[in-house]
């Protein structure tokens, strides 16, 4: 699973959750790519970025998604510093106020 949300908030503003198969999907440095399981798009490669849109909805990786709307997270993966997109909330790369999570389960 991976979840946002500002420092401080005693929930989180954003998370999905899928299979580590989905959420890891290489989609590279495709600028389309989104791989749906779990009502989910995710995207992910180690030298571009990594996130999640809702099912369906079309994202536009210029590294991070640049589409609008609440149900989007992205984190650069070339610098993992802050991360870029928490639903509506994006430019947070250096941002220290906002928190991101990966969960996983044995």
């Amino acid at each position: 699973m991976l979840a946002c949300r500002q420092k401080g908030e005693q929930s989180w503003k954003l998370a999905a959750m899928g299979s580590r198969a989905d959420v890891l999907f290489d989609c590279g440095s495709g600028t389309d790519c989104a791989h749906l399981a779990n009502g989910v798009g995710w995207y992910y490669s180690p030298t571009f970025s990594w996130g999640f849109a809702g099912a369906g909805e079309a994202v536009s990786r210029n590294q991070c998604d640049t589409n609008a709307g609440p149900l989007r997270l992205c984190w650069h993966t070339v610098s993992m510093a802050g991360g870029y997109r928490c639903g509506d909330a994006t430019g947070l790369n250096s941002d220290a106020g906002w928190e991101r999570a990966v969960f996983q389960a044995d």
